[in-house]
C-alpha cells in the first residue's frame, strides 16, 4: 500500500513536472524570423518614421504653427518607439550589419527631431518676423542635413543589399524614395 501511494505520488509530480515544462518551453519559443522578415521589420519601422517626417515637412510647407508641434511630437514618439524595436532585436544569426546601420539612422532622426526640426519650428512659427538670418540658418539646417542623412542613407542600404546577397532575396525601391528626396530641396 505504501509502495503504491509513493508510485502514484511520484508519477502525479513527473506528470506536473512534465507538463509544467512544456508550458513553459512553448511560452518561450517564438517562430522563427526568415532573412526576409527580419529585413522587413526592419525598413517597416523606418517607414513608420519616414511617414512621420513627411507629415512634419507638410506642416512645415503650410506654415502650420499648431500642426508643427504635434508632428514634431509624433516624430520624436515614432523614432523613440522605432529605436526600442531594433534595440530589443537580436541580431540576425550573429549578422548585425543591418540592425546596427539602421539604428544608427534612427538615432540620427531623433536627434533631427529633438535640435534641428525644433530649431526649425521655432524659426516658422515666427512666419511674418522671419529675418534674413533666419532664412540663411534654415538653409544651413537643411544642408547639414542633407549631407549627414546622405552618409547614413548609403550605409543602410549597402547593408541592406549585403544582407539580402547573403539571404538570397532581392531590395525594392522604397516607394517613398521620392517624397524622401523632395524634402531636402
Amino acid at each position: 500500500m505504501k509502495n503504491r501511494i509513493y508510485l502514484i505520488t511520484l508519477l502525479s509530480l513527473f506528470v506536473i513536472i512534465l507538463f509544467s515544462c512544456g508550458k513553459d518551453e512553448a511560452k518561450k519559443s517564438k517562430p522563427e524570423m526568415t532573412p526576409l522578415d527580419y529585413n522587413d521589420a526592419i525598413i517597416a519601422e523606418q517607414t513608420k518614421i519616414i511617414n512621420t517626417m513627411l507629415e512634419l515637412s507638410n506642416s512645415f510647407n503650410n506654415s502650420d504653427v499648431n500642426v508643427m508641434d504635434d508632428k514634431l511630437e509624433g516624430l520624436n514618439k515614432q523614432t523613440s518607439k522605432s529605436i526600442e524595436v531594433l534595440e530589443n532585436m537580436e541580431p540576425y544569426e550573429g549578422n548585425n550589419e543591418l540592425r546596427a546601420s539602421a539604428l544608427e539612422l534612427f538615432k540620427f532622426y531623433e536627434s533631427l527631431s529633438e535640435k534641428e526640426f525644433d530649431e526649425m519650428v521655432e524659426i516658422l512659427k515666427k512666419k511674418n518676423k522671419i529675418t534674413n538670418d533666419d532664412i540663411t540658418r534654415m538653409g544651413e539646417i537643411n544642408k547639414s542635413i542633407v549631407e549627414r542623412e546622405t552618409i547614413l542613407d548609403r550605409n543602410l542600404s549597402q547593408a541592406q543589399h549585403s544582407f539580402a546577397l547573403k539571404y538570397n532575396f532581392t531590395v525594392e525601391k522604397n516607394k517613398l524614395q521620392n517624397k524622401i528626396d523632395s524634402m531636402g530641396k
